[in-house]
């Protein structure tokens, strides 16, 4: 059986993060989304970036990993 766990993380911040890397890398959303599927197996669509980046997304932990593992991020959960 799956563990659950219960984590809180500032959205917005988050978001804002994303969209900056992004943009540092010079990608499109769609190419972040297809970058974390080629190196991480995780499926994401150009939707969930962008509303990630606008702070009002509701990722999957496994989702913020995959992500964080492509732009080379850390970010702490509460």
């Amino acid at each position: 059986m799956e563990k659950t766990y219960l984590y809180t993380f500032d959205a917005m911040e988050i978001g804002e993060e994303i969209r900056q890397a992004r943009i540092i890398l010079k990608i499109t959303q769609e190419q972040l989304a297809q970058r974390v599927f080629l190196e991480t197996e995780v499926k994401l669509s150009q939707r969930e970036v962008s509303l990630l980046e606008k702070g009002t997304g509701n990722p999957t932990l496994k989702k913020l990993e995959a992500i964080a593992k492509v732009l080379n991020k850390e970010w702490v959960l509460k």
